[in-house]
Formats: C-alpha cells, sequence, structure tokens
C-alpha cells in the first residue's frame, strides 16, 4: 500500500544517508580509520556495506578487547561474522580475522565450550582459507581446549601438526606458539620428561618472540615458566 511504499522509501534514503556519513568520515579523516571505527561501525552497519560495516567491527572488536571489554568485544566481532556471512558462506579474509580474535573472548572467560564449539566451526574454513599464521592460531585455540581440558594424547598430535606446520611455514610466531604448548604438556607430564624441558622450551619460545612479538604467547610462556619452576621449588 502507499504507506508501504512510503515507508521503504523512507528507509531507502536512510540507508544512503548513513552510507554518505560514513564515506565521508573515510574521506575526511583517512588515518585516523581505527580511532573512529566505531562510528564507521555504526553507519556501514545500516547500509548493505557488509564488507566495510565487518572491517570497522573487527577494528572495534580489537580496540574493545584490547581495553578488557569483553561484551563489547564479543558484540562487534560476532557482528562482523553475520555481516559477512549475511549472504551465505564467506570468502573475505575478514572472516578469519573474526572468528579467531573470538578465540580470545573465550579464552578471557574460561569458556572452553564455547571455544571447542568455534574450533569444530570454523577449522575447515581457516585450513583451507587461512594464512599460515591463521591457521597456527587456530591451533592455539584447539590446544588450549585440549590442554586445558587435560586431553593430552589428543594435545600432542595436534603439537605434532603444530611443528611440522611451524617447520613448513617458517615463521617465527608459529614456533614460539608451538613451543609455548609444548611447555605445558611437558609440564603436565613432568614425570616422562628431563626436569629442565620447560625452561628450555621458555627459551626457545621468548627467542622466536624476538622476532615475531605476541604479548598473549609471551605471557602464557612466562606463566609457565613460573608454575614449572614454583612446583620445582
Amino acid at each position: 500500500d502507499a504507506a508501504g511504499a512510503l515507508l521503504v522509501t523512507d528507509l531507502d534514503r536512510l540507508t544512503v544517508l548513513h552510507e554518505r556519513v560514513a564515506e565521508s568520515l573515510e574521506a575526511e579523516y583517512p588515518d585516523r580509520l581505527q580511532e573512529w571505527s566505531d562510528v564507521l561501525a555504526h553507519h556501514y552497519s545500516r547500509t548493505t556495506r557488509h564488507q566495510k560495516a565487518a572491517r570497522y567491527l573487527v577494528f572495534s572488536g580489537e580496540r574493545h578487547l584490547q581495553a578488557s571489554s569483553l561484551t563489547e568485544a564479543e558484540r562487534c566481532f560476532r557482528e562482523a561474522i553475520a555481516h559477512l556471512e549475511s549472504e551465505g558462506p564467506s570468502t573475505d579474509p575478514l572472516l578469519i580475522d573474526a572468528v579467531l580474535d573470538l578465540g580470545y573472548i573465550h579464552y578471557y572467560r574460561h569458556d572452553l565450550f564455547g571455544m571447542e564449539q568455534l574450533v569444530q566451526q570454523y577449522r575447515a574454513h581457516v585450513d583451507e582459507r587461512g594464512d599460515a599464521r591463521q591457521r597456527g592460531k587456530m591451533w592455539m585455540w584447539i590446544e588450549t581446549v585440549y590442554v586445558d581440558t587435560v586431553r593430552l594424547a589428543q594435545a600432542e598430535t595436534e603439537l605434532r601438526s603444530l611443528l611440522a606446520h611451524a617447520e613448513a611455514s617458517g615463521d617465527p610466531w608459529c614456533f614460539a606458539c608451538a613451543w609455548a604448548v609444548q611447555m605445558w604438556i611437558c609440564w603436565m607430564r613432568r614425570g616422562d620428561h628431563p626436569v629442565d624441558i620447560v625452561e628450555d622450551l621458555a627459551e626457545r619460545s621468548l627467542g622466536a618472540l624476538q622476532h615475531a612479538p605476541d604479548v598473549f604467547v609471551h605471557s602464557q610462556v612466562l606463566l609457565c615458566r613460573a608454575i614449572d619452576a614454583l612446583t620445582r621449588g
């Protein structure tokens, strides 16, 4: 009817206005896009520019994550995924970024069930389309689930694959991550390994992190090293 047609027209106009505002901000502040990501995400989310909306939602989510605003970060990452998957399965690299960033949310909430669901849903996609480091990060979340739930046989199987991946890629971050995981496994099976194995792996991981800094992996190395030293007295 006429009222419905008028409403659709008004919504179309509003969508255009949101798009114009976002484009104007991008043109005006090309060097400050991450700073204005919340505003840009707000406007692009009200248009059909799903990739643009997802881009700024991921930016915003990462900023909220760094500020430990986990609820806001999760909202941003999930909305980014929804935009990218709104027209079916997505091949956009941003999808992988948003998925892997969600892993941090599950980790900090100690939501291992949610993390395992995330891994099961997206592992094949990351394996197929992710770069070397993204695939390594997916392994990191897989290993987190197995180690924290004391499924050490599965953790050791995945560790062998992660070490092989690190060798094939030559990425120091992947080596740092693999050795950090190995530290935890060796500590949990400390009766089966030399007493200084955790310290040796810590030195290897920290050396690799000199070439590929990562605060999260670094913190895991330091934590396991400290716990190992405490238990050894």
